[in-house]
């Protein structure tokens, strides 16, 4: 699984696109990508910095802003 570096300010998803929000304490991060009003990516960073990702899509493939992360050096890969 991917996750967002202990080492990286999380601000710094905000210049990616990616959306705070604050729940009772604990703040995530969000990306949505929509196409008219229908959501196609939505991926979330939890409170333990774990990238997770949904898609709704027939193509099954990984958006590009995962790789635009991973380029920037804020990605490692961790085991489950």
């Amino acid at each position: 699984m991917l996750k967002i570096k202990n080492d990286v300010d999380l601000k710094n998803l905000e210049k990616f696109g990616f959306i705070e929000h604050s729940i009772v304490g604990q703040i995530k991060y969000e990306f949505i990508f929509k196409i008219g009003k229908q959501e196609i990516y939505n991926i979330k960073i939890d409170n333990k910095r774990i990238i997770r990702f949904n898609q709704f899509s027939v193509n099954n493939e990984l958006p590009s802003i995962i790789y635009d992360l991973i380029q920037a050096g804020l990605v490692e890969k961790v085991k489950e």
